[in-house]
């Protein structure tokens, strides 16, 4: 997992896999996935991370390795616990 931030955008990109991109999935107003063409997912855009954001809800719908999902839920507790609360 590799996190960047975007300090002109204001934006952190959270990368999860390697591949080529095949579409962006909004999950909510300020939060887009990156998949790959088979649907594998490949980063997370979180465009106002200082504000909750839906992970619970992308570890739902999308397979996330258990090492980078508890690595997420550490960097991400208040986006986690708003989520599943």
């Amino acid at each position: 997992m590799k996190v960047t931030y975007d300090a002109g955008a204001g934006a952190v990109y959270v990368e999860l896999a390697e591949g080529e991109h095949g579409r962006t999935v909004a999950v909510d107003e300020g939060t887009n996935v990156d998949l790959d063409s088979g649907g594998r997912l490949l980063g997370i855009e979180v465009l106002a991370p200082g504000t909750p954001w839906p992970l619970a809800e992308i570890m739902r719908r999308w397979e996330i390795g258990s090492e980078d999902a508890t690595m997420l839920m550490r960097l991400y507790p208040l986006s986690f616990r708003v989520q599943v609360a």
